[in-house]
Parts: structure tokens; sequence; C-alpha cells
């Protein structure tokens, strides 16, 4: 904290380069080719594209021309969904993916782009300029990420966007075109990902309230923006009642106490039978027991629901799962608080080693199943042994290797926070912050790399702005300063 306090001021400091003014200040677009270069060794090696496992199931549905319902985004289905119908014109699902995957590559690039143009207002030091564009070009982890076909990477250069938007309304650089960029983006980012929306609706709020009554124009925006920020809510409700489309099941609302129970069951098998009646309308106790995970809930959250009882009556099912949650957590809080630890350390452990790079196969083939049925084969690809190599032997590499561990991310957003503290508005982190509540309330996997990805994209990014504006408050008070001697 020392060293990041004492040194903070000088990311706002520029040093005389020439070769760097000239890219980072007269020709911005050689980022843009520089990062292209480095991605498209990795675009032709991952040909057509890294397939998370959610991605296969969807186009899955999507190819059988069903509808998956609401686990995943909506508008992450329209789009599967456009290139499946391409894929399927050409009979050949490997050219829609990869175009997936290029334009995919294109939107994380053009939000990179953004970042250094802001920088370049904000007078970034360009050293620390270059250490950025180092950091997005050869970090296994962005590579690894911005070729895999998941919604993530969809939302995450988006929540990027809206951050730096952000940046413009803490400097009260607020235009109605702002308000209309950040309605925009937030309809993009809830349509892309479920938690989106507690992400940016707290920010949004706080705008409106701002902002509405300075100016009369304002509140037009105001009004677009409040509509953009629910317009997924609304949606979802008019598929599920009109349409036939089902929810996303509760209980991934609920991994926390899930996994809570789940470490109670393990270590505490014999319970009141009361309490065990009431969590087993969402979950069977015995079973969260036996698969019980100490750094992924995923397991009990897959196997030991108790659907049958549950959607009975939804509303009385949670209130009862509740009240069985909340006796075991006076009985038992330290197994809680264990459950807790051991679900979310890599969040704050900077050392967890929790590579977490997606090696999915490639070259993907649409064949129908006994039933009829459209499914994903996925073929080997030897094409990919210099990427693993890559990965590999970047891991080996002192401290450059813990370069993709989510703990060092989140302890900068915590260290900056601290910094800040009442001197700065705070506006620009409040979607971090969020961000970090959610992989805590809500986690999957012990370090939940994927989930807090918005954090590391972000960061060193706010580093810079913050810094400039520190450098900003202070040359003014010396101004003020002068004037009043």
């Amino acid at each position: 904290i020392y060293f990041i306090k004492k040194y903070f001021y000088k990311i706002s400091t520029k040093r005389n380069n020439k070769f760097l003014k000239y890219i980072f200040d007269k020709h911005l677009i050689f980022i843009v080719l520089f990062l292209i270069v480095i991605y498209t060794p990795f675009l032709i090696f991952r040909f057509p594209g890294s397939l998370g496992w959610d991605v296969v199931s969807l186009i899955e549905w999507l190819s059988a021309d069903s509808h998956p319902g609401l686990h995943f985004p909506l508008l992450y289905q329209i789009i599967v969904r456009l290139f499946c119908t391409l894929s399927i014109k050409i009979n050949n699902i490997n050219i829609g993916i990869f175009l997936f995957t290029l334009c995919q590559m294109s939107l994380n690039i053009f939000a990179f782009y953004t970042c250094f143009k802001y920088m370049k207002k904000w007078k970034t030091n360009y050293y620390y300029r270059l250490f950025i564009l180092l950091f997005f070009a050869f970090n296994p982890l962005f590579q690894s990420y911005v070729m895999i076909l998941y919604h993530d990477m969809i939302y995450t250069p988006c929540l990027l966007l809206y951050i730096l938007l952000l940046t413009d309304v803490v400097k009260n650089d607020i235009t109605k075109k702002t308000f209309i960029k950040i309605a925009i983006l937030t309809l993009i980012i809830t349509l892309t990902r479920k938690n989106g929306f507690y992400v940016v609706a707290p920010c949004n709020l706080f705008l409106i309230l701002k902002y509405t009554n300075i100016k009369k124009g304002f509140i037009t925006c105001s009004v677009l923006l409040l509509i953009s920020s629910f317009f997924t809510k609304i949606i979802d409700h008019i598929l599920v009642n009109n349409y036939g489309y089902y929810e996303s099941h509760t209980i991934e609302m609920l991994s926390l106490p899930v996994q809570n129970i789940a470490r109670t069951a393990k270590y505490h098998p014999d319970i009141d039978d009361n309490i065990k009646r009431k969590i087993e309308y969402l979950i069977y106790y015995d079973c969260a027991g036996e698969k019980y995970s100490p750094i992924t809930v995923d397991p009990v959250k897959s196997e030991c629901r108790n659907d049958g009882l549950f959607y009975r009556d939804k509303s009385i099912g949670i209130i009862n799962f509740t009240k069985g949650w909340l006796s075991l957590l006076f009985k038992y809080p330290t197994t809680y608080i264990g459950s807790i630890i051991n679900n979310t350390y890599g969040l704050f452990y900077p050392f967890a080693n929790v590579t977490y790079l997606f090696q999915e196969q490639s070259d993907p083939i649409l064949v129908k199943d006994e039933n009829n049925n459209t499914i994903i084969k996925l073929q080997d690809s030897k094409h990919r042994i210099p990427i693993d190599k890559y990965n590999y032997y970047f891991d080996k590499i002192p401290i450059l290797k813990y370069i993709d561990e989510p703990g060092i991310y989140i302890w900068l957003l915590l260290i900056l926070i601290f910094i800040l503290k009442k001197k700065h508005n705070i506006l620009a982190t409040v979607p971090l912050i969020l961000t970090l509540i959610s992989c805590i309330l809500a986690p999957t996997v012990y370090h939940n790399t994927r989930y807090s990805f918005p954090i590391i994209f972000s960061i060193l990014i706010l580093y810079a702005f913050y810094s400039h504006l520190d450098n900003t408050n202070n040359k003014s008070k010396k101004v003020k300063d002068i004037k009043v001697k």
C-alpha cells in the first residue's frame, strides 16, 4: 500500500519519449494493428475457436430449433442463433464459430483501443501505457478468454466501456450523448449476463437521481436510462409468461447458502428432521453432503436439486429453505464460514495457482444422435499444441506466472478504494465492487476467474484515471493557494 501510494501520482506524469509519444498520442491505430498481429496466431491455432461447455449445449439446443430457456442470456442466444443459422446454411459449423470468434476478438480489441484513447486524454505516463499494452497483448489469460465463445467476452468489454463513460461522469464531463451511450451499453450488459443488472442498475440509479434535475434535456435521457436498466427484466417476464420460456433455476441465485448447507451436511449429517424437511424444499440434504466439494458448488447444484417439490410452489419452497438455512447458521456458524473461505479464497489469495485457461477441443461437427437430435461432437485438435506449450512455459516464469491470479487484481481494487477514501468520487469503481460482491455471494469455483474478469480488465485503467484526477486536483489547489497569497 505504501509503495502504491508513493508512486500513484506518477502514473499520470508524462515522460519524454518520442517513439512512445508517436504511437500513443499521434497514431493510436498502431495499437490496434499490434494487438491484431499478436492475437492472429492464437486465432489461427485455435481455429475455429474455443467452446465452453455451456456454449456447446446452447448450440445443440438452437441447432435442434428449440429454445433453451433463460439460463442463457437472451442477447447471447440471438447472436449464437444467427451464427448457427449461417453454419447450417453452408453446412459447416466451424465457419460460423470462427466468424463469431473473429467478431468477439474485434470487440475486445476495440475496448482496449478505447482505453488508450482515454489514457491519452488523461495524459497517462507513456511507460505505464506501454505496460498496459503488453499486459493486454501477452497475458495468456486474455489470449485464452478473448478466443473462447462465452457470453462473458461480450459482457466484459462492454462493462469496461461503461466504466470509461463513468470516468467522464466523475470528471463532471457528462452530456446527453454520454447518457445515451450509457443506456445502450446498459442494454447490452444486462442482456448478455444475468448479474449484469445488479452491477449497472445501482450506478444508473445514482446518475438518474443526480442529473435529472440539472437540465430539462436530461429528463428524456434519464427515462431512456431507466428503461434500458429494467428492459431485460421486462423481456424475461414476457417470455416466461407468454412464450413458454423457462426461467433459470432459482438455485443459481442461491449458490452461497447451498454451499453452506452442503458443507454442513458433509460434517454434520444428523440434524433435526424438521430442519431437514425445510432444506429439502430445494436440495436433498444427504445428497448435498455426498456431492460436496470445498472449491465448487456445481456438483450440488446439478445433482441434488429437489425440483419435484420445489416447483409445486416456489415461494413456499424458498421461504422454507431460507428458514432451514438460518436454523443451521445459528447452530453451525463456523461451518458456514469455512464453506465461504474454501469456495472464494482464490479471490483474495494472490498465489492460489488458479490457472484457468480454457483448452476445450475445437473442430466441432454437428451430428444426429440415435433420437435424431442435433448434438456437437468435438474432434481432437493437434494444431493447438503450440498454444498449450506457450501457456505451459509462461506459467513457469517467476513472478509473471501469477499474472492470471484474480487475487492480485482484487487486492489492487481494495487498495485503490483505500487510497481514494473520501478524496475522490469512487463511482467508476462501483461496478467492480458490485462484481466482487456477486462473486462472493454467488460463488461457483473457488477463484471465479471468469466472473472476476471485469476487475482484471479494468483495474489498471482505473489507476490511470484516478492518478490523473489526483494530479488535476493538486494543480487546482496550488493555483488557488497562489491566488490567495
